[in-house]
Order: C-alpha cells, then structure tokens, then sequence
C-alpha cells in the first residue's frame, strides 16, 4: 500500500491485510491506516467487555490509545474492515436467551451477525454510521471497493430423541 505521506515528501509505508486476491480484502482483528492501528481483541477486559481499540502509532515515540469502542458482552468473533475513513465491524451477537427446542425441526439459535459502521475522521470521536444485522452466525467476508458480502450461516437441528429417547418409526 501506499504511504501516507502528502506532497512529495515520503511517509511512513505500512501494509495491509495479507489478502488471498488482489483488490479483494478480508476482515482482520488489526488494521492500519499507517498512522492509526485498530483493535478488535476478542478477549474480554476486567470489566467484561471487548473492545475495538484504537491507538495511534505514528510517530511510534507517541504510541497511544486514542479511542476504546465499547462492544456488548454478547459479542464475539469479532473481526475489522478500515477504508475510506470508516470502520466497519462485524462480530457475532449470541443469543443469550436461547432456550433448547424440544421440536423435531429447529432452524438457528437466535444468534446474528452484526455489521457496524462508524466514520473515524475524528478517531476520538467515532460517529457510528450505519448498523445492520442478520439471522445466523457470522462466517466470512469479503470487501471489493465499496461493497461488503457478508455470508452468515444457521444450522438446522433435527431432534430425534424427543421425551423419551429416539423417536421410532
């Protein structure tokens, strides 16, 4: 990638996300625009939280956390898009409400894929954007300028064993 020098001058050069196909980019838990890195950690701190961390790293003698984006508790795998000064973050939302289905056809457990989008011009100040969700648990992405294809998967559970063990026919 570029640097992010202006002018003729040279900047600081940074990578991006190592990628399977040119043009194509794929969700990180860090990502740069080679004076900011963001965070996803997807370990929760003390308090029981995660958080997506933004810190500036340029000039490196001025490392610093600038911003902490605060996620549910009932986030997970939570992974992190950065272009055209916006950060996009998908995660997992689980259910935690789940109750087991005593049905023979289940489809899902109420979990969701999140995708959030906050405008980071200001990194201090995180404007969120947009915020979608969608039945199913987050599986990939993938980024191609300015569109993101999301594919989130549900499971369907046959329960065959009902009350009192499997079913006969």
């Amino acid at each position: 990638m570029d640097g992010i020098g202006g002018g003729g001058e040279a900047g600081p050069s940074f990578s991006g996300t190592n990628v399977q196909i040119e043009g194509i980019d794929e969700a990180d838990v860090i990502k740069t625009d080679g004076k900011y890195i963001y965070y996803a950690s997807n370990t929760p701190e003390k308090d029981g939280f995660q958080y997506v961390t933004i810190a500036l790293a340029s000039p490196a003698k001025d490392l610093s956390v600038v911003k902490k984006i605060k996620l549910p508790m009932n986030y997970g795998n939570v992974q992190l898009y950065l272009a055209d000064k916006k950060l996009t973050i998908l995660a997992n939302k689980w259910n935690q409400n789940y109750v087991y289905s005593p049905s023979p056809i289940s489809v899902g457990s109420g979990n969701m894929t999140v995708v959030v989008v906050y405008d980071v011009n200001d990194v201090t100040k995180p404007k969120l954007e947009r915020f979608y969700t969608v039945s199913g648990d987050y599986s990939q992405s993938r980024r191609e300028g300015n569109y993101l294809y999301v594919i989130s998967q549900n499971w369907i559970n046959m329960n065959v064993w009902g009350n009192a063990g499997m079913l006969s026919k």
